[in-house]
């Protein structure tokens, strides 16, 4: 039974992989288009501007560095593609993937810089 579920599992592995890989242009670009659109807001302060793309990073799981000119969001996205390839090569690269997530994978990072506002 487990040999079955292994030879499903590779192909759907590779599958998703594909799909994370082509989405995450579109990821990344739902957070490009909010900081642009805060950005053009000339509504908003400095500090507003940074409050508020702080609260969307933090309300999407990321950990936040914050100081008076610059917001840093980081995370770490964990790919179920790569997990199912690993189970598909007799699980070892199942485990081998989890301890890559945890010790070496670098986190998603997103940062603004407020400009300065000339007088």
């Amino acid at each position: 039974m487990s040999t079955v579920l292994m030879m499903f599992i590779l192909p759907i592995g590779f599958a998703f992989l594909y799909y994370e890989f082509r989405d995450k242009k579109r990821y990344q670009g739902v957070f490009d288009t909010f900081i642009e659109e805060v950005d053009a807001n000339d509504g908003y302060t400095n500090a507003q501007k940074l409050e508020h793309i702080g609260r969307m990073l933090q309300l999407n799981g990321y950990e936040t560095h914050l100081s008076n000119t610059k917001i840093v969001g980081h995370k770490k996205l964990f790919s179920i593609g790569a997990l199912f390839v690993g189970l598909g090569f007799l699980y070892i690269g199942a485990i081998l993937y989890v301890l890559y997530f945890f010790y070496v994978k670098k986190p998603h990072t997103i940062s603004y810089e407020v400009k300065s506002q000339a007088l």
